[in-house]
This record gives C-alpha cells, structure tokens and sequence, in this order.
C-alpha cells in the first residue's frame, strides 16, 4: 500500500517537472517571478482541483491580500484602495503573464502608509485623555471600513491608543483594589501615564518590526492568497519556512509545548502538545489568542500585531527558564500563564492506555489515548501508531477489561496507511477507505489481515478538532457498524490530502534563484466506505454530547475555498466481530444522564455564552463604564470555573508497569509524574465519565452476543 501510493506521488511529481521544462513566460527577470511560475505549474498539473484564472479567481485573491496586508484597516485609506482597485478583475491576466505589479505597488503603498499611521500614532501616544463620555471604540476589522480620508484615519488611530491606555489603567485600578497592602493608591493621571509608557514601548516596537519587513514578506503573503484559492491547505513554504517545519517534526524540542497559528493581528494557539508544560499547566487553551510575551526578569513584550515565527522566538527557550503568557480567552478575558520550559517530547503524543473504572457502577473499562496517526515514514520497523495501538490494547486485555474506549479527540490526523493498519485491528476484512486522485478510478484500501486484535465492545471519541485521519478511523467503524462514535456535532471535515512539492524540480537550470522553497498541494480526496466524503461534513457522532464549541462554527466550514462534499458509489462491506444494533436505546439512556445533569446543563449554558460574546465586539472608552464590563464578563466566566476543577466518579489505574522502552525515554520519576497528571485530568474529563457510562450501557445490553476473539 505506501508502494502504490508514493508511485503515485512520483508520477505526479514527474508530470511537474516535464511541464517545467517548456521554459517560462516573459517576465521581469526577478526571483518572484521564477516562483510564481513554478507555483502555478505545480497547482495547474497536480492540485486535485485546478483553477481557472478569471474575475472570480481575481477578486479572491484581491481580497485574500488586502486582508493579509492590512486586515486590521489601520493604515490603508480609501485613496491606496482606490490605487489597488483596477487590480480587483485583472489579477488573472497578471497571474498567466507572471506579472508581479499588483504585489509592487501593494508593497510600496503599504510602505508609505506605515510611515503615515507611525505619525499619526506618535502623535496620539503624547494625547492626555479624559475617559468619560459615551465614546465606543469597534474591535472586529471585519465590521469597520477602510478610512474615508487621512483626516478618519488619524482619529481612528487616536481612538485606538485611548483605548489601548484605558485598558490598561482599568487593570492597575482593579489591582489597587484589590491590595489589601495599605500601600498609597496612586492617582488617575499617575495611572495615565504609567500605561501611556507601556502603550508606547509596544507600539515603538510594533512600527519597528513592521518597518523591517522585506518585500519577500508580502510576496509570500500575495502567493499564498494565489494558493489559497485553490483550497485552504495548499501553501507556499519558503526554504526557511520548511526548515522550520521539518524542525518542528523532528521529535523534539525545548518550550512550552504549543503550536501556534495565525489569526488577523493575532497569533492563536492551535493545539497543545500532550506532556509539555502547557499540557501540564491545563491553563493555556486552545483558541486563546497571544497578547504578551514575558520573559522571567524582563520587561513584557506586547506582540499583537507580530508574525507567528516571530512569537515563536519569544516563547522557545532553554529547558528550566520561565516565561509568562499573557492570552485572550474565548470568552474575551485576559488571563497571565506562567509556564516552565521543557524538553517538550513529541513521543508524549504516541498511543498509552488506562484502565477506567466508576466503583459500583461500571466494569473495567479499557482507555486508549491516541493524539495523532504518526508513522516512521523512513524505516519501516520505527514507530507506529497502529502497532502501538495494538500493544496497548494486548495490556488492557490481560487486566480483564470488558470494554475499550479509543479517544481521538483533538487528533488532526496522519498516516493513512495507519488509519487502514488500525481498523483492521477490530474486523476481519474488508475495505476500511476509498482514495480518489483528479483523474481515474478511486482507490480503495482495503485491510486485507483476517486476524482480528480486539472482538469487544468498542467507543470512538471524537470532537470539533478530531481531522482527517481521525474521520477516516471514526467514519469506517461507523460504517461498519462496529463502534459507537461519541462526540460534538460534527469532526473537523477535512477530507483532502496534501504534498510537498520542491519547486526546484520543478524547472531545470536557473541556478541563480534557487533555492525556491516549496508548495504544499492538495492532490487526493478521501471517501468513506459507504460513498460520503468525510470533506466539509466531518462524521457527525453516534450519541452527540454538549461542549463548549457546540454552538460555533468550527472546522473546514470555515474556511474560504474550501473544497466541496462530494460521494462516491457506496461499496459493499460487512464484519461479524460485534456489531452495534442498539444506538436508538443507547442514545436513550445516555440522553436520560446528560438532560439531568447539571454539568452538562452547565456546558450547554457556557457553550451558548461563548457564542453570544462572539458578536460583542465594541468596546466603551468610558473609563467606568469599561471597568463595569470587563467585572461583568469576569462575574460570568466565574460561573463556570468549576467546569475546569471539578472531578468526576471516574477511578484511573496504569494498564501496565513501565517498559524498558518507557524508560529510555526518560526516568521513572518523571513517567510517574507524567502518568499522575495524565490521571489528574482524567479525573477532571465528564466527557470521558459519561463515554464509559455509555460503554458500560452496550456491554450490559449485549450481554448475550459469543465473543470471536481472533488473537
């Protein structure tokens, strides 16, 4: 199976760089211009949906890129758009000719507007203000307009710095508040001008940075709005962006144990790593958006506004230093995160396992935590989730349990040929996933090994961020009728598949401009057995349980350019391992628990919150009048703290002693302590309590059904 699939990758790689060959368009001789063009040939022979280059392509990219330029509508006017509008329908004609004009003159008015806004903020820092009155101030770019003239874009910009300092004065008066020291409280204009000092380191080094940037910055940002239109997953990676990648999948490093992205002016975090401090530490989230970096000792360092590979150089450090991160909450709470680097292991990611048990109430129950389908993809006998999952699943059976929960919450995917190794592990034979490339016939992988390492009772997890391989495992024991899937509304729904394409390649000679870094192209679509894609749509669960994202729109949904839900014929398929016949009366006595619980009632309640403060986007710059909505949103968000500390019936034990394997990764003091918070939040997981509860209801259910064990 990886033979097959990687000829293919060659073969479409071969058919690149043939087309490279025929030579290059006219164009201004620049390296830019050599990028473009391999970009374009890549996307045009390997993107699994090419794109036609007209007004829809054009307007698009247009707009991609004046978001990424200036999303946040702090510098440009209505007179640079005006000088950038003829541009909206004529990009196509650019892109074919490999004319780089449109980006230039972005380039150069961004520049000139920078300089402008520096002014104009230079000039609001210095501004004593008077925070009473019914001033507003909008937060979300998305609900403003550009800038009528220069004359709107220097009060807005005095605006902002006002709101930037009463921000920032509304925190020391909540502090002075709350010092029970006896100390002396400072005055309103001491407090001005402490924050005014602090407003103005930031935004001197904000202008600093912007006004470092290169052109290469903003020519990667107009050629991945070019990419993006194909779909949000295909990326152009220059050569220092894919270092950064291959380091970041290198197994380990020392930080925090984050992943970061970008989001307007923000960088958000996007995932944490299992095992790292942030893990550890249960504090920092996911979706919580950076607003400062402090390193012990130093003076904080405001990084609204900066790049993600910029954040990163702040956050990683050596092993044992301290850094403070300070985040925006979903619920638009500011919260401070101290955290101690670490040797962040990725191996804390691999497959372990847990017996789970509700004293009096449950069997034992077999818990398999999986974070990723990973793979050795250059030695054949390295490390495998599959087998992994497997070896697991050989210690819970020894410990007796009668059933096993595998989570696949949070996964965003993986090896494919795992996905196909693993499902095979819990039927006999028979197709697990069909792969479709642009042309031809789809390909079906099938698990061909009639052994069959677990006959029992089985539950998937799975949540809003479950992606792409998780939804080919979730959607083919669904399908198979095999598992019960417990989980949010939907998964991710990311059906498609990427690779990397070295544009050096990809045209022969030019020597002078290489290296031209690489393209990330989507280039196949995965199917489920019973025909559905699992793209856009996700795999909606078998019993859905409330959670904090299940009134937000999240997932592929989201994104512009997605690609579409398309199906396939349905194949033909069946297991007679154990087959799942009673959902309706499963769902029943599930939702039975869940309505009468006052923790999920709880959920449900905050999850609605969420979505409501969503919309809440103005801010008053009427100093009381802030302090008061900020207290009213700290009041709200208490309320729901105890989702965070509360424990469950849930009673966690080690499905093993450790291996010798374990300990060569590290000593058995610090397994111990990882396994103790592993268990700590398990403690904490109600949605984990009521997963057993519901593994518990099919094993009493099916009480009558012969076991096939096929060891």
């Amino acid at each position: 199976m990886r033979g097959s699939l990687f000829a293919m990758g060659i073969a479409v790689l071969f058919f690149v760089f043939s087309a490279g060959k025929k030579g290059m368009p006219e164009t201004d001789g620049s390296k830019e211009a050599v990028i473009l063009h391999t970009v374009m040939q890549v996307l045009e022979q390997a993107h699994f949906r090419p794109q036609q280059l007209n007004d829809d392509f054009s307007k698009a990219v247009y707009k991609s890129h004046l978001q990424d330029l200036d999303g946040s509508k702090r510098f440009f006017t209505q007179n640079e758009i005006g000088q950038l509008k003829p541009f909206e329908l004529r990009l196509d004609e650019e892109v074919k000719g490999r004319s780089l004009e449109f980006h230039y003159l972005a380039a150069r008015l961004f520049k000139s507007s920078l300089t402008r806004a520096q002014g104009y903020y230079e000039e609001a820092i210095k501004h004593n203000y008077d925070f009473k009155g019914n001033e507003t101030i909008e937060l979300d770019p998305d609900k403003m307009q550009y800038a009528k003239n220069e004359a709107e874009l220097k009060a807005y910009w005095k605006k902002l710095i006002k709101y930037e300092i009463a921000s920032k004065v509304a925190d020391r008066l909540d502090e002075q508040d709350k010092d029970q020291s006896g100390a002396p409280k400072k005055s309103l204009a001491d407090l001005q001008a402490e924050a005014r000092e602090k407003v103005k380191d930031t935004y001197d080094d904000y202008f600093s940075r912007l006004g470092k940037l290169d052109d290469k910055v903003w020519f990667e940002s107009y050629l991945n709005a070019i990419t993006g239109y194909f779909d949000p997953h295909s990326n152009y990676f220059s050569p220092k962006d894919k270092e950064d990648f291959n380091m970041q999948m290198s197994g380990k490093y020392e930080g925090i144990g984050a992943r970061l992205g970008q989001e307007k002016d923000y960088v958000k975090v996007t995932s944490i790593i299992p095992g790292g401090p942030a893990a550890k530490n249960k504090e920092l989230e996911v979706d919580d958006l950076i607003i400062r970096v402090t390193q012990d000792g130093a003076e904080p360092k405001d990084v609204i506004g900066m790049r993600v590979d910029e954040v990163v150089t702040f956050i990683r450090g050596k092993k044992g230093t301290g850094v403070t991160v300070s985040v925006k909450k979903k619920d638009g709470t500011s919260k401070e995160i101290h955290l101690v680097r670490d040797e962040v292991i990725l191996e804390e990611g691999w497959a372990k396992s847990a017996i789970l048990e509700i004293p009096g109430m449950t069997d034992k129950i077999g818990f398999i935590s999986l974070p990723s389908f990973y793979s050795d993809f250059e030695d054949n006998n390295g490390k495998s989730c599959s087998r992994d999952v497997a070896n697991e699943i050989k210690k819970l059976q020894s410990q007796g349990v009668r059933g096993i929960i595998l989570d696949l919450r949070f996964n965003g995917g993986g090896s494919l040929t795992e996905v196909v190794d693993m499902v095979g592990q819990f039927i006999e034979t028979g197709p697990v996933v069909q792969v479709k490339s642009k042309s031809g016939n789809p390909t079906v992988m099938q698990d061909r090994d009639a052994s069959v390492v677990y006959d029992g009772p089985l539950v998937v997890m799975t949540n809003s961020y479950s992606a792409s391989a998780s939804e080919i495992l979730a959607a083919a024991l669904q399908d198979y009728k095999r598992a019960v899937v417990v989980g949010s509304k939907t998964s991710f729904g990311k059906g498609t598949v990427q690779r990397f394409f070295p544009l050096d390649r990809v045209v022969n000679g030019l020597q002078a401009y290489k290296p031209l870094g690489e393209i990330k192209v989507t280039v196949q679509k995965f199917y489920r057995i019973n025909g559905g894609s699992t793209q856009l749509r996700g795999v909606q669960p078998d019993i859905e349980l409330p959670d904090t994202y299940k009134y937000l729109e999240i997932g592929e949904r989201e994104y512009d350019h997605a690609m579409e839900w398309t199906e396939l014929p349905k194949l033909s398929y069946q297991q007679n391992v154990f087959t799942i016949d009673n959902l309706d009366q499963l769902r029943t006595l599930s939702k039975n628990r869940t309505d009468t619980s006052k923790v999920f009632n709880l959920i449900d309640e905050n999850a609605l919150r969420l979505k409501s403060l969503r919309d809440q986007t103005t801010a008053s710059l009427n100093l009381d009048q802030y302090r008061k909505d900020e207290s009213r949103r700290h009041v709200e968000s208490e309320k729901f703290s105890m989702l965070n500390d509360r424990n469950t019936r849930l009673e966690p034990s080690p499905s093993a002693s450790f291996t010798a394997s374990d300990l060569a990764l590290t000593d058995v003091k610090t397994l111990e302590q990882r396994q103790e918070e592993w268990f700590r939040n398990i403690k904490k997981d109600v949605h984990l309590e009521e997963s057993v509860l519901i593994l518990q209801d099919l094993i009493r259910t099916n009480e009558g059904k012969v076991a096939k064990s096929k060891n």
